[in-house]
């Protein structure tokens, strides 16, 4: 993350910047990430079961968290020093 943009200077942690900072334990930032990705595909399932869609409530749920799961792995594996 020390990587600076080539073209403007800009520190890359700035654009890309994580929504909480809680130092080397990440399980509470982890914990929200899956929290807001649960609250929002059960929204979204929500509204589509009220309008009696096929993909309902049960469907977007689980590939909203999944699909969380996916995306947000790669960033919680430690990555070697070397780097």
């Amino acid at each position: 993350m020390d990587r600076m943009d080539q073209t403007e200077g800009t520190d890359v942690r700035l654009i890309a910047a994580p929504m909480w900072e809680f130092g080397v334990d990440q399980g509470v930032r982890q914990f929200a990430e899956l929290g807001v990705a649960l609250v929002l595909s059960t929204l979204i399932g929500l509204e589509r079961a009220v309008q009696q869609k096929s993909a309902g409530l049960r469907t977007h749920t689980l590939v909203g968290v999944g699909s969380a799961l996916f995306i947000g792995t790669p960033s919680w594996i430690p990555r070697p020093s070397g780097r």
